[in-house]
């Protein structure tokens, strides 16, 4: 019996040290996503330029009264490609992969 818990005594040893290089390694993933960079996710996503910041919702507001914001960006994503401009798509993809995620 005491072999026993001999070997559970070093597979708890071993399990603290795992445990600690996991936490580790989240912690270091934590800091870079609080970074001012944004961390790895963020690194290449554009940003809005403060000219174009609530342009897509002055287009909804106009060209789809009633529609919720990320309503309209989806319904925009889903539709054929013709339908609407380029500028417009990019508006919208950009809403749903930043402000509506559900």
């Amino acid at each position: 019996m005491a072999k026993n818990l001999e070997e559970v005594v070093e597979q708890l040893k071993g399990a603290v040290i795992a445990h600690g290089k996991q936490a580790e390694i989240i912690q270091k993933h934590i800091e870079e996503m609080n970074s001012s960079k944004g961390g790895p996710a963020m690194k290449n996503f554009p940003e809005i330029k403060e000219k174009n910041q609530g342009k897509f919702k002055k287009w909804v507001k106009k060209n789809m009264p009633g529609e919720s914001t990320c309503g309209a960006a989806a319904k925009i994503m889903k539709a054929k490609e013709g339908k609407y401009t380029g500028a417009v798509r990019k508006m919208a993809n950009y809403a749903n992969n930043m402000g509506c995620k559900k």
